[in-house]
C-alpha cells in the first residue's frame, strides 16, 4: 500500500524531457540606458571610506572580534 493518498499522482503531469543543447541561462546586457550595474552606482561610498564601528562597545576604527 503507498503511503500517498489517493489522486494524489494525478496532480503530477510528466513533464517533456529537456534539451541541454539550448542555455538555460538569459544574457540581459548592462547597457541599457538609464541603469548601471550596482558596483558602479555613483551615490554610494567606496569601501574603503566608510566608518567601521564596533558592535561591542560602539567606537569607530575596529570591529567586534577584535575589540580590545
Amino acid at each position: 500500500m503507498s503511503a500517498l493518498p489517493q489522486g494524489v499522482n494525478a496532480q503530477f503531469q510528466p513533464q517533456p524531457p529537456v534539451d541541454k543543447t539550448e542555455a538555460s541561462i538569459s544574457v540581459v546586457p548592462l547597457d541599457v540606458p538609464g541603469q548601471q550595474p550596482r558596483n558602479q552606482v555613483q551615490d554610494e561610498e567606496p569601501e574603503s571610506k566608510k566608518v567601521i564601528v564596533c558592535y561591542n562597545c560602539k567606537e569607530p576604527g575596529h570591529y567586534s572580534r577584535d575589540c580590545p
